[in-house]
């Protein structure tokens, strides 16, 4: 029996009552960073209106793991009593870095349905986004890492990869906010995304989580403080 890709929880009844929030599946390239941070913000939220497995980490590069949801949605799919609903959702999360293959992983999830949170260079500029000051200067993967240790002093990319949540618990909205600023003004200079350095769009993942409609990455969308 070919070994399963994901744990899922399952969809049967339990006495009377289906379970019938979304699940967000989520895959992602960074072994502890994403999949950490992802946990302890689906802990603090009050009311749960999706369920969140448990994040896979370290998926592999971006084809590898847009390859890896297709084939997780699939196995959904196949299996008995259809595992698989429309309101569910599948997301990859990687870096931009310097993937040989990273336009074809992005061009592969958008073919197929899979919803992508980017960041580029690095997840790192996702933790910048949580500091007061703007993150707009262009940077590459060391440089982020090291700057991003001003809003996170433990943080270690090697040793320890993991952005305090006692902070980010306080600014993630700030942190969205910024990343869709951050978007827009990359648009302005003609580097969308997921091309513009920097930027990240993780926010929209966590409004997925949350069980906000995304329109788009960052278009049409309300200030998220104010939610």
């Amino acid at each position: 029996m070919a070994k399963k890709l994901f744990d899922t929880p399952k969809l049967g009844r339990k006495g009377a009552t289906r379970d019938i929030r979304p699940i967000i599946h989520v895959f992602c390239e960074g072994k502890v960073t994403e999949p950490e941070y992802l946990l302890s913000f689906y802990r603090q939220i009050k009311v749960k209106l999706t369920v969140l497995p448990r994040p896979r980490g370290g998926a592999g590069e971006p084809l590898t793991i847009v390859k890896t949801c297709i084939a997780h949605r699939e196995e959904l799919r196949q299996a008995v009593h259809d595992r698989w609903r429309e309101i569910d959702q599948v997301w990859a999360v990687f870096d931009k870095d310097e993937h040989i293959y990273f336009d074809d992983a992005v061009a592969l999830a958008r073919k197929n349905e899979v919803r992508l949170a980017i960041s580029n260079p690095c997840i790192e500029i996702w933790g910048l986004l949580h500091g007061e000051d703007p993150c707009d200067k262009p940077m590459g993967r060391r440089e982020a890492q090291k700057a991003v240790k001003a809003i996170f002093p433990d943080y270690d990319h090697d040793k320890n990869p993991v952005f305090d949540w006692d902070r980010c618990s306080e600014t993630w909205k700030w942190a969205g906010d910024n990343a869709t600023r951050g978007l827009r003004a990359r648009d302005g200079e003609d580097s969308p995304f997921p091309n513009g350095n920097p930027s990240s769009n993780f926010h929209c993942l966590l409004l997925a989580i949350l069980g906000r409609q995304m329109v788009a990455d960052h278009k049409d969308q309300p200030r998220i403080r104010e939610l």
